[in-house]
């Protein structure tokens, strides 16, 4: 797990001050739920342990450790090395302040509903690891396990590890974003995610996801991804917990953790965009291979360990045998919305200039008119987006949003089992995280965003999503399905992960059980 700040409207502010980390729960003794067979690598942090031991170099320090928390966040400076976040609107528009030319909320003069400081997403240049940029961190040839963590607020992460000729050289790319040659592409061994190690071990590579027998073989056929591109995919707030074989490689080798998602909202492997700066945002951090100790060599590799899910006999992971366990389908909405009050042209220079005698149409959404005309369309278009929300009645074209302050509208029993569905008609992927429980992802299935049919065929999850999650990759114009089951009373949320987005409506509560009754439930509509 992870904890961090979670101010209403300014969690995305917070984190990125700082306020957020590991929070890593085991069995007493040590022992790991869902590990039938074989030796995670190890020594861990441990409970009690001050800077010299996790976080300073030396045999005492962290060069001894085989488990690591690794948090990826992305971040901007000032020359004086202070953090940069931006303070208006023009920063995601990329454009001056001075380009921006519309009113804002806050204007004495004209009526806006369009926020003043809220970016719909928000993108910067510095890679961070652990509050470190660019980092470097000494491995011997040994196995390793990585509890890596996407912290970033809006940015979705493509993870992949490249051997490079030396620090600092470049890691030539093919079309798909795959490291060139294929050999120079390290495997990530995948075993768990945010809520518990999976039912087998995934062997993760640019293209490819394949799940290991278990039995000592690692397939040579290996499984595609959903798209070529795709590496170690990872939204904000998703987590991955994963093993890396540096065993064979030479002392003096170089291996680069790189990011190849986009420098951008992420909407699916499109090939028309790119991906990450190569210069910044592409690379992440690199591990330098340096002489073998005693250290860490008991660990089984990961063809070897048998894995098994925990609570397996949760009703959540039974929906697909035993429908009958599932009292109620949710069908919820997560929705774009743009100005009602502004409509706005660009300039041939880019900058976004106000209509003052046009108003959004209501009739034609996406469409300007003449103020007080019902009929005369205009050039100009609704600004936005003006901001991001969550609703119910999904599978609709007349879906109804939900806002922060509305009386609560989901409102599952105690030790009950719901399927929630998330009909994405938004041109934005989002992570989309449920609050104290953990669910098992079902299905995914495109859907027409005009008049809400489903395609045929839905696509099951990937093998990186077969354990239990919390947070899920929701893509646009598509439908995406979780089972959970609710087994404590009380108020809770669910919302984007983007900070971006669940700090501008895209965050509503929930109650488990009883309104009148279930702890916290009363004081609220």
């Amino acid at each position: 797990l992870w904890f961090h700040d979670h101010t209403l409207g300014m969690t995305r502010n917070n984190v990125y001050a700082g306020p957020a980390g590991f929070w890593i729960i085991r069995e007493s003794g040590g022992r790991e739920t869902g590990l039938v067979r074989g030796s995670l690598p190890g020594p861990a942090p441990r409970p009690g342990e001050g800077l010299l031991e996790t976080n300073l170099p030396g045999k005492k320090g962290r060069d001894r450790l085989r488990e690591i928390p690794i948090l990826i966040q992305d971040r901007s400076f000032y020359e004086n090395g202070s953090l940069f976040y931006p303070d208006n609107r023009a920063f995601f528009e990329e454009l001056h302040p001075d380009q921006l030319q519309i009113p804002l909320i806050g204007n004495p003069e004209n009526v806006s509903d369009i926020p003043r400081i809220w970016n719909p997403e928000a993108f910067f240049d510095v890679m961070v690891v652990n509050g470190v940029s660019w980092p470097v961190h000494k491995v011997e040839p040994d196995l390793y396990r990585f509890r890596l963590l996407n912290g970033c607020g809006s940015r979705f992460l493509n993870l992949a590890l490249c051997v490079v000729d030396g620090s600092g050289a470049p890691c030539p790319l093919d079309s798909d974003g795959r490291p060139d040659p294929p050999e120079h592409e390290l495997s990530f061994y995948q075993i768990g995610a945010e809520q518990s190690l999976l039912p087998k071990v995934v062997e993760v590579r640019t293209g490819f996801k394949t799940a290991l027998p278990g039995n000592g073989f690692i397939p040579r056929h290996k499984r595609p991804a959903s798209s070529p591109r795709e590496a170690l995919l990872m939204g904000p707030s998703e987590r991955a917990d994963v093993l890396v074989d540096f065993r064979g490689l030479k002392k003096g080798t170089v291996v680069r953790l790189i990011n190849t998602g986009p420098d951008e909202p992420f909407g699916g492997f499109d090939p028309s965009v790119g991906i990450a700066d190569e210069n910044t945002t592409r690379q992440v951090m690199e591990f330098h291979v340096v002489h073998d100790t005693k250290v860490g060599n008991d660990a089984t590799p990961p063809e070897h360990l048998k894995l098994r899910l925990p609570d397996a006999n949760d009703p959540a992971n039974l929906v697909w045998r035993q429908p009958a366990v599932v009292t109620e389908r949710r069908d919820l909405a997560l929705l774009e919305e743009d100005s009602e009050e502004i409509c706005s042209t660009t300039e041939a220079d880019g900058a976004i200039v106000w209509d003052p005698e046009a108003e959004p149409n209501p009739e034609e959404p996406g469409t300007c008119r003449l103020k007080g005309s019902n009929a005369s369309t205009v050039v100009s278009k609704p600004f936005g987006p003006k901001a991001v929300l969550l609703g119910i009645n999904g599978s609709s074209v007349d879906f109804r949003r939900t806002l922060w302050e509305d009386p609560i509208v989901t409102n599952p029993k105690k030790d009950t089992t719901e399927i929630w569905e998330f009909w994405n008609w938004s041109e934005d992927s989002h992570p989309i995280h449920i609050h104290l429980v953990k669910f098992r992802v079902i299905s995914r299935i495109r859907f027409n965003t005009t008049t809400a049919m489903l395609a045929e065929k839905a696509e099951p999850a990937v093998p990186t999503e077969a354990g239990w999650k919390d947070t899920v990759i929701a893509y646009p114009g598509q439908v995406t399905k979780v089972a959970a089951t609710f087994d404590i009373e009380g108020l809770y949320v669910w919302h984007c992960h983007v900070l971006e987005h669940e700090d501008n409506e895209m965050m509503v509560p929930y109650c488990v059980g009883p309104k009148s009754s279930a702890p916290g439930c009363d004081v609220v509509p």
